[in-house]
């Protein structure tokens, strides 16, 4: 990559404190992988931005990172409604711990990773072929996590327990909706 390639990537005027750039540009990145709904493609299309926008700050700043190399395990979901639930939000509150403390593309890059990956596999636990007749407001919105808790604990109360009791058991919507917006979301995923 020439330095005027560079540029295009990592824009700058003369006098910028290259770092300060960097970091705010960086801050802007996790700020993307910490709000947006978790979509692989959408989020691996913003890795390879990411992966150029490190080239362009390594030419225009003579700063070369360096990539982490991570063994990451494969995150299997229980067929437990409640245990999945609490399994995934523990990991995906770690990573997103990981994902804000980054100092660097490099050292970023590998959680946003992880998180595409126990994502997937979360709504693989929740997909269903079934054609569920309700109606979700939006695929990519994430419901608020304490209102799902609390469609869960309803729904065992009810004696619901396994992914599939929420579509033999009537009267659990919240989690229909999101059985239902979860597959259709896994279907546009990778």
């Amino acid at each position: 990559m020439t330095e005027s390639e560079a540029r295009l990537f990592f824009p700058f005027e003369e006098g910028d404190d290259l770092e300060d750039l960097y970091d705010e540009r960086l801050f802007e990145y996790k700020q993307f992988f910490l709000t947006k709904a978790v979509v692989g493609r959408v989020f691996r299309a913003k890795i390879e931005k990411l992966l150029k926008f490190e080239k362009a700050y390594s030419v225009v700043s003579g700063i070369k990172v360096t990539s982490i190399l991570e063994q990451v395990p494969i995150v299997d979901f229980p067929s437990c409604v409640s245990e999945a639930f609490a399994q995934f939000e523990q990991i995906k509150g770690e990573i997103r711990q990981k994902i804000s403390q980054a100092r660097n593309s490099m050292e970023l890059i590998p959680h946003v990773e992880r998180l595409i990956q126990v994502v997937r596999n979360y709504y693989q636990a929740w997909h269903t072929e079934t054609d569920l007749e309700i109606g979700i407001d939006s695929i990519s919105k994430e419901p608020d996590s304490m209102e799902i808790l609390r469609a869960i604990k309803a729904f065992e109360s009810a004696g619901g327990k396994t992914f599939s009791d929420i579509l033999e058991q009537k009267g659990n919507e919240e989690l229909q909706k999101e059985m239902k917006r979860v597959s259709l979301l896994l279907e546009k995923f990778d």
